[in-house]
Formats: structure tokens, sequence, C-alpha cells
């Protein structure tokens, strides 16, 4: 028999974390489908190593992921409202559309046997349904591709030497060298930000290979302020992100020095199940959304760095995830009362 809740939470980072304990605190029936080990992978919160921007995060190693595994302990205090919260670590396969509520299911696999015998593997279809679906999967910073590889980059990103959010890592280049590897608008207004934001002694956008994509009118914008563009692939890092630190990047015409990379080659946008039920998409395959989060699926909202138009980081997960149950709140409540009257 499916199992009915007042609220569906699908992804388990930063924007799902607070939909589904604030859901739980609210008395909503909630489901969080948090993903499995190959979502927290992909998820962009799992990879972040430390935060400025936030208050009592700051210090902590890996802190969104962190704070993910002990976020519902508050709960534990009041069995009741506890017992509102069910968690899952599955990756959600589907939502489906019916008259009154969504379906929601997912595939979980176990394995059967005992002993020393080979255990077959063994896939159980589970469903559960909820008028109000809220949809927090998330992106992933494209990474720079290396001579094939993406993981040359992981130590300086690990050592904060390699940087990705404005908000949280921005500050890093005070009295830094800079480089901003990208290619696009969005990376040209990222190399501006930085440059009226922190004046690092030196500023360059690299292009990785790509012809500059940017309008003419910001290309002009970034050589007015001494932002140089070069448009040559990086062959590889150069320094030891735990001894030296990053030193420069080598080219394929020449060498830059620097001693931190802002990358800002784009995302990619986790919007399969989105798309798949015909939630309207931007450009970009970010889902459009109103003031509260809801799309243009009635009864679908989404939260958090998936939401088209909308500030990235921490902090903007959690107002989104806030607004969102507070619109879902008062509906539910406002069905219950009307219920009520009948």
């Amino acid at each position: 028999m499916t199992k009915s809740y007042d609220i569906i939470v699908i992804g388990g980072g930063v924007a799902g974390t607070m939909a589904a304990l604030r859901a739980s605190l609210y008395n909503l029936r909630t489901c969080l489908l948090s993903g499995n080990a190959s979502d927290r992978c992909r998820s962009r919160a799992q990879w972040v190593p430390a935060l400025d921007d936030v208050p009592g995060l700051g210090g902590m190693r890996y802190p969104l992921s962190s704070s993910a595994n002990v976020a519902f302990e508050p709960l534990e205090s009041s069995p009741a409202i506890a017992a509102r919260l069910t968690r899952v670590k599955e990756s959600a396969d589907e939502i489906v559309r019916r008259e009154k509520d969504f379906l929601v299911s997912w595939t979980k696999r176990r394995r059967r046997g005992a002993g020393g015998k080979a255990r077959a593997r063994e896939e159980v279809k589970e469903e559960v349904s909820a008028p109000f679906v809220l949809l927090a999967t998330g992106i992933m910073d494209i990474q720079p591709c290396i001579q094939g590889r993406i993981d040359p980059i992981f130590p300086y990103a690990n050592a904060r030497q390699a940087l990705y959010s404005l908000q949280a890592d921005g500050h890093r280049v005070v009295g830094q060298p800079t480089v901003v590897i990208g290619y696009t608008d969005e990376a040209a207004e990222h190399a501006l930000i930085l440059r009226e934001r922190y004046e690092p002694p030196a500023l360059t956008l690299v292009t990785h290979g790509h012809p500059f994509a940017g309008r003419p009118e910001r290309r002009a914008s970034l050589e007015r302020v001494g932002i140089d563009v070069l448009e040559s692939e990086i062959t590889a890092f150069e320094g030891d992100a735990r001894t030296t630190g990053l030193r420069a990047l080598c080219l394929e015409q020449g060498r830059i020095e620097c001693t931190r990379v802002f990358v800002s080659l784009g995302y990619i946008v986790h919007n399969r199940l989105a798309r798949r039920i015909g939630a309207s998409l931007d450009e970009r395959g970010f889902v459009i959304c109103d003031a509260d989060g809801e799309t243009s699926c009635s009864g679908l909202f989404v939260a958090g760095d998936l939401c088209s138009g909308r500030p990235r980081g921490v902090v903007e997960a959690w107002r989104d995830a806030l607004i969102a149950v507070e619109a879902i709140d008062g509906r539910v409540r406002r069905r219950r009362r009307t219920c009520a009257m009948e």
C-alpha cells in the first residue's frame, strides 16, 4: 500500500535538509528522499571543504555534509514530531502527477542469500504520495578538464586555492594573483565582481581553449579595468596544494603566474525529475518558479541552486526552502480547515 504524506522532499543537500526539518517542525507528514551514495557524490554541498560566510559553520571541515548528518537531532526531544518525518536514503526514479497528488517512486536495491554463497541482487520498487513535492536536487560545478582528467584541480579545491562561490570564496583572492577560468558572460561578470570587490594584484580570464562567448561590451568592460582575456587551453596546474601552494597555470601558449583560480565554467543542473514531469526550464536548464518556489506544474516546488534566476549560496538555499515550506504549510492548513467546516 502506498503511504501518503503532506509533502515529499527530494534532495538531501542544503535546501532539502532545511525544507524537511521545517516541514517536520510544522507537524507536516514529511518524507525526505535524501539520495543514495551516487547522488551525494554529485552534490555540490558534498565537496565544500569549508565555509566562511555562514555563522556557526566557520572552522568546520566539510560543514554542509557534516551539519546535514546532525540536522534532525533537535527532533529527538519531541518523539511525536520526529515521527512525522520519514527519511529514505534512496534516489527518486520518477514523479507522476495524479489528479489530487503526486506519486514518487524509487528502486531499493538489496542482496539476497547468506553464508558463503554469492548473493543475488534484488530490486524492489517503492513509492509514496503527497499533494506537494519540493525538489532540491541542486547542481554541480563543471570542472576544468586537464589532459582528459578533472581530478588535477581537486587538491587545490580542497586547499581552497581553487574557488567556486563569490559569496563563500570571493574574499580569498585578496592580495592573490588570480585567474578566472571561463568563457561566458557569467564568467566575465564574476571576474569584474572580483576586481571591484577585492582588487587582487593581478586578474586574468582564461577561457580554457574556448572562444570567448560573452558579449562584445562585456569584453570591453574587462579590458577597461585591465583584465586580459586569454583564449588558451590549460595544460597543467603548477605547484603543490599542501606545500608550495598553487604557483601558476601552464597554458598551450605560455604560463601565467597565479595563487588562486576561480572556476566559472557553468553548471550541471540536476533537473531530470523536473524536466520529465514537464516543469518549465530556462535556457540553461534551471527550473522556473514563482516567488514561493512553485513551478509551472501546480504543487511542485523547487528550492536552492535548482531555481532559475536566484542567487546561489547556503543562506539563499535555506531561504528558498523556508519560503516554499511556508507556502505549502498554508495550503495544507487551509485544506484541513475547509474539511473541518464541511
